[in-house]
């Protein structure tokens, strides 16, 4: 499920390879590209603003809708 992605509402991620659980909120809006596979743990690896995160896969399958990757740009302005 490799694609851009808008999110219809926020969702909560963590940052890779922390030394402590850290949870972040990805507002609605925003643009996500999904960079890696689902992993056993439910989450998968994505881009936001070119920082590395991990998201749920359910959360992208529910709260996101795929675009265009040349609609991306567009889509942020």
């Amino acid at each position: 499920m490799r694609g851009m992605f808008r999110l219809r509402e926020a969702i909560i991620a963590v940052p890779p390879q922390e030394k402590s659980l850290t949870i972040i909120t990805v507002p609605r809006d925003v643009v996500l590209e999904v960079v890696g596979d689902p992993q056993k743990s439910g989450l998968v690896s994505v881009l936001w603003e070119g920082r590395h995160i991990a998201v749920f896969m359910q959360d992208l399958e529910s709260r996101c809708e795929r675009i265009e990757a040349g609609k991306a740009g567009a889509a942020e302005r």
